[in-house]
């Protein structure tokens, strides 16, 4: 195996003729939910150069801080909420972002958000994130349906989340 390129977010190797990235640093994604709504951000993506709608994720470092830890700050950056107990994150096994050329599973975890936590939440929050969404789930699945929602690997983590809290009923 050997690194063709190299910068400091990724390396793309080369192994017989199959080239693959590995991503410098680790990735997480949180879901926050209330009752049976989501709270998601909308934002550009200059590599498909159009708006996603997402939920709040990022990167971090494993050595400077816990999976968790990244969580709740990119819960924080994103979208203002501010969790305070780290327990209250719940996670989900890992999904890959594409199994045919990415090696890294970002760590996934969800948190229910309270009434208190929900004032804090901004409607802009930085310059990446264009505005932050508070979603229901019938609308959300409408969405995805629509084709909205065109990431992959969100609808996966959607759909990992609506296995574990069977209690949101889906009707759409």
């Amino acid at each position: 195996m050997s690194i063709v390129y190299k910068n400091k977010w990724l390396n793309i190797k080369k192994k017989n003729n199959y080239y693959f990235v590995d991503e410098n640093l680790d990735q997480v994604v949180i879901i926050p939910y209330v009752n049976k709504s989501f709270i998601l951000v909308k934002q550009f993506r200059p590599t498909l150069n159009k708006n996603t709608i997402e939920f709040p994720a990022g990167s971090f470092n494993k050595n400077i801080e816990s999976p968790k830890r990244a969580g709740i700050r990119e819960l924080f950056e994103e979208t203002g909420i501010k969790i305070k107990n780290i327990h209250r994150l719940k996670k989900i096994k890992k999904l890959s972002i594409n199994p045919q050329r990415n090696t890294k599973l970002p760590y996934i975890f969800y948190v229910k958000v309270n009434k208190k936590e929900l004032l804090t939440i901004r409607s802009k929050s930085n310059k990446e994130i264009i505005t932050v969404l508070f979603i229901k789930t019938n609308n959300l699945l409408r969405l995805i349906k629509k084709g909205s929602i065109i990431s992959s690997f969100m609808n996966g983590i959607l759909f990992s989340f609506l296995l574990i809290k069977k209690k949101i009923i889906i009707k759409y």
